[in-house]
């Protein structure tokens, strides 16, 4: 009897792999199918050559206009501080694409808008991991590059917070490993331009959105970053990339209340382009620092900007209260979950043991 139920399980396994194979097969063929006809109907380019174009020069200079709401906010608002608007629909919705993008940089997510289409990525071993897409909408490429994901992205953070906004320009251009990197995003751009003669907007991510600050003030291209650093002042001098010029009024870095890379990398050195502080209900330090966390604040709309203030005066001052706050909970809440006693790092290597119940009475009478 054994035998014969296993009979029937390995055929009907076998009937049921068939037929899923059969199933995932044809959405292949349907979506190839669909996808040339998208292609063909709307781009009008020839089979085999999607968006491929014959090669031609740097598309310096070439921007979106997107940012005249931010331009308003500077004439309206000299002071640039504790401002409270909404942005306009076009902003949100190319901070929306550009979110994505960033998100989708990550591999763990599959890009699922339809007016995000694949258009080029890096490959595999690079230092720098980035994934360039088609605005079907806007008729742009949106070239994102990706935050800290690996040991070696963590090693390259470590390197940088090493360096901070301390003045090494001949430390820095001799760094081989900063080297590499900016020879990568040469080599991104190098290579959605020569493929593309459409606009190009940079986006990025965390660790990301500072190759991307990079990227833009390089090439002058416009573009939107998420929980990015600043770019660190040695960087600048040592790179020659002290002269900006107009395209800063078209870029904007989207920083949280309460996110913890802005915290650190404060005394790094100017933000490229404009800062748009979101004031947002906190959820956490970590979801601070999260795109989705971002984009689902933005979708709200309710007058979520509190600062367009440049990093000349640290955005520490508005992020401080509301990162402490943070984690002042976020010590009350273990303390007072926990049982027994728990360990308190205070310094590198010295642990030291404190008795739940005392620090539960001193973190009620603060």
């Amino acid at each position: 009897m054994n035998k014969i139920i296993l009979i029937f399980t390995f055929l009907f396994s076998k009937t049921c792999f068939s037929a899923g194979l059969i199933v995932k097969i044809s959405f292949l063929f349907l979506s190839i199918h669909n996808t040339d006809s998208f292609f063909f109907k709307h781009r009008k380019l020839s089979k085999g050559n999607f968006f491929y174009k014959e090669s031609t020069p740097k598309t310096k200079g070439k921007k979106r206009r997107f940012s005249r709401s931010v331009k308003k906010i500077k004439l309206d608002n000299p002071d640039q501080n504790l401002l409270s608007l909404n942005l306009s629909h076009d902003l949100l919705e190319k901070i929306d694409l550009c979110g994505k993008a960033s998100l989708y940089t990550y591999n763990e997510y599959e890009v699922a808008d339809p007016d995000l289409l694949l258009f080029a990525k890096s490959d595999f071993d690079s230092h720098l991991q980035w994934k360039s897409f088609f605005d079907v909408r806007d008729k742009e490429v949106i070239v994102a590059f990706r935050g800290t994901k690996t040991i070696y992205d963590l090693y390259l953070d470590s390197i940088l917070y090493l360096y901070g906004g301390r003045d090494y320009p001949k430390i820095l251009l001799n760094e081989k490993l900063l080297g590499t990197i900016i020879k990568d995003i040469d080599e991104a751009i190098d290579k959605v331009c020569e493929t593309n003669h459409y606009p190009i907007v940079i986006t990025g991510h965390s660790l990301g959105g500072l190759y991307a600050q990079i990227a833009s003030m390089k090439y002058g291209m416009c573009g939107i970053t998420f929980a990015a650093p600043p770019v660190m002042n040695g960087l600048i001098d040592a790179y020659n990339f002290s002269d900006r010029d107009e395209q800063e009024s078209e870029f904007l870095n989207l920083l949280v209340e309460g996110d913890f890379v802005p915290y650190l990398s404060s005394d790094f050195g100017d933000y490229h382009g404009h800062i748009l502080n979101l004031d947002l209900p906190r959820e956490g330090i970590l979801n601070s620092h999260s795109i989705r966390y971002i984009l689902k604040g933005l979708k709200k709309g309710v007058s979520i900007i509190v600062s367009t203030k440049k990093s000349s005066t640290p955005p520490v001052r508005v992020i401080l209260s509301k990162f402490i706050n943070s984690i002042c909970e976020l010590t009350k809440k273990i303390v007072t979950q926990s049982k027994g006693q728990i360990l308190l790092i205070t310094r590198i290597k010295e642990v030291s043991k404190y008795d739940v119940e005392k620090e539960s009475e001193v973190l009620n009478r603060s």
